[in-house]
């Protein structure tokens, strides 16, 4: 493949790319809003390792 043609391939690529963000960013805006409450869960630790870290210190 000559330089033109992957030049040509990669600029199809990245029009598809920023037309299916467009499309997702105006139709979709509600689904991938910031979310903070979905957040907060995943940075708790679970209390199951909470009380093996306190063992673990003790020993």
């Amino acid at each position: 493949m000559d330089q033109k043609a992957s030049d040509q391939g990669w600029q199809q690529l990245q029009t598809h790319i920023e037309g299916f963000l467009g499309q997702a960013l105006r139709n979709d805006m509600r689904s991938i809003e910031y979310k903070p409450r979905f957040i907060l869960p995943l940075l708790e630790m679970p209390s199951e390792y909470r009380k093996n870290e306190r063992q673990e210190m003790t020993t």
